[in-house]
């Protein structure tokens, strides 16, 4: 195991530890260790087989929710054409390359199944306080968990009838589903004595080490940890990082490929109807917070993965493989396939691949 993954491994085994000036266990939240961890106590295996039967228990989890989830929104097709959209969806989804990691020990799968929980419940009308259960455990088990915080308000605001029941309603339900975030930061205060010990080992995290010569705001504006990663003379040029020399091989070159993929596909869902303001809203903070927070320090290391995670994605896939010639989502399919084979069987060798 490597990168995040050997980093969960260490959770689960010897606990969370905290130093301010060095990289800390404490940057990766608790959800997925813990769970792998019961795991390890309740069948004695090693915490490298707990932390991938959570994965992939997640990972079947997910496919059959997403299913559900895009079949209750078809309501305008006949029962044959929402099934037919539910599996390309499942296609998509299964076929996807930066899929790869939900396969492996990292937190993509358990985060992904707990999201479309919470949006099936939301299309559901699950009582308001375990749709905000749902998105407390989200933000448990990832930071980015709070994008769900504005859809789940704007879902309370959409179906609730007066002003008033929808503030008592905000005034209780947010707050909750925050509860795996503030559990957590509980945790470090009483553990080590600052609630924001997550957020403060993230500056031991750079990628690469060194100044970019941009200050991080204008630097982000002008979306140069973007097409630095493409500029020779940048510390970001993708060859320094990817150090085989096959762009076609370079995850690190792929991220903003990704990025804007999905950024597109979004927009094209939205200017088609396909998917909904809120999941334009889901949509927009799990690529923003990633991006404003880390984007800079990180050269949009793992951005092709912390966007595998927006749910619209599959969707608008889904519509447009619905109405593209079979030779189209056979080409695609195709193509997607050998990117997923080809980034597993890198990691798996032992190549850099986030």
């Amino acid at each position: 195991m490597r990168h995040d993954s050997a980093n969960y491994r260490t959770i689960v085994t010897q606990g969370y530890s905290f130093a301010p000036d060095k990289r800390s266990m404490v940057a990766f939240f608790p959800a997925y260790p813990l769970l792998a961890r019961g795991i390890v106590l309740l069948t004695g295996c090693s915490a490298e087989i707990a932390l991938l039967i959570v994965s992939n228990a997640c990972l079947a989890g997910a496919f059959i929710v997403l299913h559900r989830y895009v079949r209750l929104r078809c309501e305008r097709l006949t029962n044959t054409e929402g099934e037919l959209l539910a599996q390309y969806a499942l296609l998509a989804f299964g076929v996807w390359p930066a899929t790869m990691f939900f396969r492996m020990a990292y937190t993509e799968g358990p985060f992904f199944l707990v999201v479309l929980l919470a949006l099936l419940g939301m299309q559901q009308r699950w009582p308001t306080l375990l749709i905000a259960g749902l998105v407390g455990l989200a933000t448990g088990t990832r930071p980015v968990g709070v994008a769900l915080v504005p859809v789940l308000a704007a879902h309370i605001w959409q179906t609730l009838p007066g002003w008033r029941s929808r503030l008592a309603e905000l005034l209780v339900a947010v707050p909750f589903s925050c509860w795996g975030l503030l559990a957590y930061m509980s945790y470090q205060w009483g553990a080590f004595g600052d609630p924001l010990a997550f957020a403060r080992t993230q500056e031991h995290w750079r990628f690469p080490q060194g100044e970019m010569g941009w200050t991080k705001p204008w630097s982000l504006v002008c979306l140069e940890p973007i097409w630095g990663l493409y500029h020779v003379a940048s510390p970001r040029y993708w060859e320094r990082l990817d150090r085989h020399g096959n762009i076609v091989l370079s995850m690190m070159a792929a991220n903003p490929i990704y990025m804007f993929a999905v950024v597109a596909l979004v927009v094209i869902g939205r200017l088609k109807r396909w998917i909904t303001p809120n999941d334009c809203i889901l949509a927009a903070g799990l690529i923003l917070i990633p991006y404003i927070t880390r984007g800079y320090e990180m050269s949009l290391a793992s951005f092709a993965r912390f966007t595998a995670v927006v749910p619209a994605l599959y969707i608008v896939l889904a519509e447009l493989a619905f109405r593209a010639p079979a030779s189209l989502r056979h080409g695609f399919t195709i193509l997607s396939t050998a990117f997923l084979a080809m980034y597993a069987a890198l990691y798996a060798a032992g190549y850099s691949i986030f």
